[in-house]
């Protein structure tokens, strides 16, 4: 199971680990592999640390800092279209710039995309 999964992308891994919770497990490792290469680590604060959300702290990294739309780095924010409302997801300049279907989706959702980035 390892080899197969160790040849999946983030975004094949993070559904492969919402099959079920041992199918998570397995793709904690790979997870955690791939956060380490974009520079992502997980809080060393203990107080941070404690908000980390569930069993899989690596997926919950990725997806926190991976684009919504396909799930390479995100480099903008979409936020409500209050400015000063926080983040709700991100996505990459790819998805951002040109994806149209994108943007009209955000645009139903009453989202905007922070062109300014991160």
């Amino acid at each position: 199971a390892q080899a197969v999964l160790g040849a999946l992308d983030p975004e094949g891994l993070a559904r492969a680990g919402r099959v079920c919770a041992s199918w998570a497990r397995l793709c904690e490792e790979h997870m955690e592999a791939a956060c380490h290469a974009h520079g992502w680590r997980l809080p060393r604060n203990p107080r941070a640390a404690s908000l980390a959300p569930g069993p899989f702290p690596y997926r919950a990294l990725y997806l926190k800092h991976a684009c919504r739309s396909c799930f390479c780095p995100g480099e903008f924010a979409v936020r409500r279209v209050n400015r000063h409302a926080h983040a709700e997801f991100l996505l990459c300049k790819r998805c951002a710039l040109q994806r149209e279907g994108v943007k009209r989706g955000l645009e139903r959702m009453n989202l905007t995309i922070d062109l300014v980035g991160l």
